[in-house]
C-alpha cells in the first residue's frame, strides 16, 4: 500500500504571502491546527501551525522576565499582536517540511510519524501537494 492509497485528497493550504491575521482565520475556517504553505507555483515550501503563530504573537519567557508590563497590562499583548498581524506566513513557517511522494510505501509514512512526532504528512507529486496523510488515517486503516 502506498501514500496515495490512504491520503486525503482535499488539502487546505495557504500562500507564503498570506498574512498572519489571514492565517489565524484560516485555522478557524478549516478547523485545523496545521496548514501546508505553497508558493505562487503551488509548490510545497513549508508548513505552519498554531504554535508557530502563538510563538510570534506572545512574548517569550525571556521577554516576560525583562518586561513585566506583559503580565500587568493585557493591552500590551494586544498591541504586540497588532504589530505582527500583517507579517507574511513565510516569516514563521517551518521550511523543508516533511513530505512524502505519492508513491511512498505505507511503512515509510508510518516511520516518519514515529520518528518525527508529527500529526500530518503532506503527499506530493513533483513538489506539488496532492494530498495529506494524518495519524488518524493510519489508525483507522489498522483497525479496518
Amino acid at each position: 500500500m502506498r501514500a496515495k492509497d490512504i491520503m486525503r485528497a482535499e488539502v487546505q493550504s495557504v500562500s507564503e504571502t498570506t498574512t498572519l491575521r489571514e492565517l489565524s482565520r484560516a485555522f478557524r475556517r478549516y478547523g485545523v491546527t496545521t496548514l501546508a504553505v505553497v508558493n505562487d507555483r503551488g509548490d510545497l515550501v513549508g508548513v505552519v501551525n498554531e504554535a508557530d503563530l502563538l510563538r510570534t504573537m506572545l512574548p517569550s519567557y525571556a521577554e516576560l522576565q525583562d518586561n513585566l508590563q506583559y503580565m500587568m497590562d493585557y493591552e500590551f499583548l494586544e498591541d504586540r499582536a497588532q504589530d505582527v498581524e500583517d507579517r507574511p506566513v513565510r516569516d514563521i513557517m517551518i521550511r523543508g517540511a516533511i513530505s512524502v511522494d505519492e508513491n511512498a510505501f505505507l511503512m515509510r509514512v508510518i516511520s516518519l510519524f514515529l520518528l518525527k512526532a508529527c500529526s500530518h504528512i503532506p503527499v506530493v507529486r513533483d513538489n506539488q501537494i496532492v494530498g495529506v496523510v494524518a495519524r488518524t488515517d493510519i489508525c483507522e486503516l489498522m483497525f479496518d
